[in-house]
């Protein structure tokens, strides 16, 4: 195998780094992608609705410039580097690498089921589908050397800046809000089934998905979040930089989202292109940094970063879940609040939604039990393997 295991780095104890990351991350997503449910507004930039009061447009130029396009490279980053982290540990395990790829394609088609259902059902934008393709695309790619990596980012990251381009184009010039008002009579149901791969397709395309979670591969073979107190100059060096470029990038959006700005629409466009794509550096950024924050946080762990940590090990049930209750909230087909707030109601409607899910982690660790949906994640991957091994015995 020619991943070197490849490194140093401990893989035998669980970091509180990764966790504490994804646990913070799952609000920074149903912040996002909240205002994508209300309706009977005007559209302004991507999803932010337009107008509102002074606080509605605040809340909007601090989202544009601090987290739309943010969130989801951060959750890839360290999709990436939870890839890298299962990779090693089956090694040390003594796991077979015709095992180990067996296994990691599994997970890929098992998330994107996740995500096929998760968008037919609650909203089509979802992330699941989209990073399980990825996984298939890129599994032969993991047991590569690093320079393989780099070599292949370096390959893609042309197509990927002119279609991050083309994409910050048409989103600033069309409406893009009424993808996610969910229409639940069958028709509908069967309408974002089959309109499902293409939008998984055009993420995969348009976005460069594929780059960043191989950055995150390379870094989680070095065990930057895994032993963060040995990389502490690197980490800071990345998130001071990273976030730097990443709210140079998004400050024209963030005015024009603010309404303090109304430039021509075609200089917005290539605007929001450079937003989409400076975002690639918030979210490696973020991740960055609190890798950094979690080294004096794990020595002496208080409520709020265990709770984080809690939901960052259940990432999978708490997406769903919050990405659920929004929808219930928010959609015309349901509660339908979505009609009744604007750009701060939705952020509170979203920062209520992760909050219930990190309530239910912090039940469930206390509890000493696993997520519901990453228990079955994990069963569905694993049940091949005890099958054979089943099997074996009975020879």
């Amino acid at each position: 195998m020619k991943n070197n295991k490849m490194n140093a780095a401990d893989y035998s104890e669980r970091s509180l780094a990764p966790d504490i990351s994804r646990g913070f991350m799952l609000l920074l997503i149903a912040m996002a992608y909240a205002p994508t449910y209300l309706f009977n507004i005007e559209t302004g930039v991507y999803t932010r609705p337009a107008g509102g009061t002074l606080l509605d447009q605040t809340v909007n130029f601090l989202s544009l410039l601090f987290l739309d396009s943010r969130a989801y490279p951060m959750f890839a980053v360290l999709f990436g580097m939870g890839l890298a982290i299962v990779v090693n540990r089956q090694m040390e395990k003594g796991m077979g690498e015709t095992d180990i790829k067996k296994l990691i394609r599994r997970r890929g088609l098992f998330l994107l089921l996740f995500g096929v259902v998760h968008g037919t059902f609650v909203y089509s934008g979802e992330i699941l589908g989209p990073y399980g393709l990825s996984i298939l695309l890129i599994s032969w790619l993991l047991y590569r050397s690093n320079r393989a990596l780099f070599t292949t980012s370096a390959l893609l990251t042309p197509f990927f800046i002119i279609t991050a381009m083309a994409m910050g184009l048409g989103l600033f010039m069309d409406d893009t809000a009424s993808y996610a008002l969910p229409d639940y009579s069958l028709i509908g149901i069967v309408e974002r089934l089959i309109s499902y791969p293409f939008g998984m397709l055009t993420s995969l395309l348009f976005y460069p998905i594929i780059i960043i979670i191989l950055l995150g591969v390379w870094a989680g073979r070095k065990g930057f979040l895994l032993q963060p107190e040995k990389h502490r100059k690197f980490l800071t060096v990345v998130s001071i930089v990273g976030i730097l470029v990443s709210v140079a990038g998004a400050i024209p959006v963030a005015l024009i989202g603010g309404e303090v700005w109304s430039p021509d629409p075609m200089v917005g466009g290539v605007l929001f292109g450079v937003q989409i794509l400076t975002g690639v550096f918030g979210g490696i950024g973020y991740a960055a940094l609190f890798g950094l924050f979690s080294i004096p946080l794990s020595k002496k762990p208080g409520m709020i970063t265990r709770a984080l940590a809690a939901a960052g090990k259940r990432s999978l049930t708490c997406y769903i879940l919050q990405s659920t209750i929004i929808a219930i909230i928010l959609s015309e087909p349901l509660l339908g609040l979505g009609g009744m707030v604007h750009a701060t109601g939705a952020a509170l409607i979203a920062i209520f939604a992760w909050l219930i899910g990190v309530l239910f982690s912090i039940v469930l660790e206390k509890r000493g039990q696993k997520g519901p949906l990453d228990a079955l994640l994990r069963r569905l991957i694993h049940s091949r393997k005890r099958q054979e091994q089943e099997k074996g015995l009975c020879r």
